[in-house]
């Protein structure tokens, strides 16, 4: 029996996938050519896979696994969509992914974090036009949150005052979140971003990153309304915007 297999790699994951075809009909062989050809569309250039030809004993998965252990640790995703949602989802970088990366390059409190993230994606949107991250970043009384990191290492209920403000103390590796933004969609130029605003930003303090982020022409003074925490930043103004 032949067998088509697709296999990727899903960073999220930490796994290798696969979309497994068994040739027990013409009608299979139109099937895989099919799925060649919505991969193509759906991920051409923007991430690998590899298309392997194998011929078992019988049309099941465990009967690759049992030809060739290279299979082994290879799980067998079932619907085509959910092949493809893995593998996209590595594409799409989430704000925490960011974060991490800041943290393993240099020391943090809670808002220093927050404000080297929105300078991170202002620049990205500034050099590609686009997203760096799918979070919403939201005019907070100390400037642009996302949210999300926010919830992740806030470490105390109530808001982050510079007070309150604490240092991040997480050990990260770098390499490996390094890795992760490389693997996504453009990650190359989101990394260098991401690198041209901590050298030039890294080593201010919380507070001066908070003095910057509200001068009168930034787009979180352009965005705040006192005493509401859910006023998103549009990409507009921020697009338009220094800090």
């Amino acid at each position: 029996m032949k067998h088509i297999i697709f296999l990727s790699s899903s960073y999220t994951q930490k796994e290798r996938i696969a979309y497994h075809i068994p040739l027990m009909s013409e009608a299979d062989l139109d099937k895989a050519k099919k799925v060649q050809m919505e991969l193509k569309k759906k991920i051409a250039g923007k991430t690998q896979y590899s298309i392997y030809s194998v011929t078992t004993k019988d049309e099941s998965w465990q009967s690759v696994v049992e030809l060739d252990r290279f299979y082994a640790d290879v799980r067998k995703v079932s619907e085509l969509n959910d092949f493809v949602k893995l593998i996209i989802k590595d594409l799409q970088l989430e704000a925490l992914d960011v974060a991490k990366y800041i943290i393993s390059c240099t020391n943090c409190t809670h808002l220093k974090l927050q404000k080297l993230l929105y300078l991170c994606y202002q620049e990205y949107l500034h050099l590609a036009q686009k997203k760096m991250f799918r979070d919403k970043i939201y005019a907070y009384d100390l400037g642009p949150v996302i949210y999300s990191v926010y919830q992740a290492y806030k470490g105390t209920p109530g808001a982050i005052t510079l007070a309150t403000d604490r240092t991040i103390e997480i050990p990260y590796d770098q390499l490996a979140k390094k890795s992760r933004i490389i693997f996504a969609d453009d990650g190359f130029r989101i990394l260098f971003c991401i690198d041209k605003v901590i050298e030039r930003y890294g080593n201010m303090t919380a507070a001066e990153l908070v003095d910057l982020t509200h001068s009168p022409n930034s787009a979180w003074a352009k965005a705040y309304k006192k005493g509401q925490f859910n006023t998103e930043i549009p990409d507009d103004l921020i697009f338009e915007s220094q800090c």
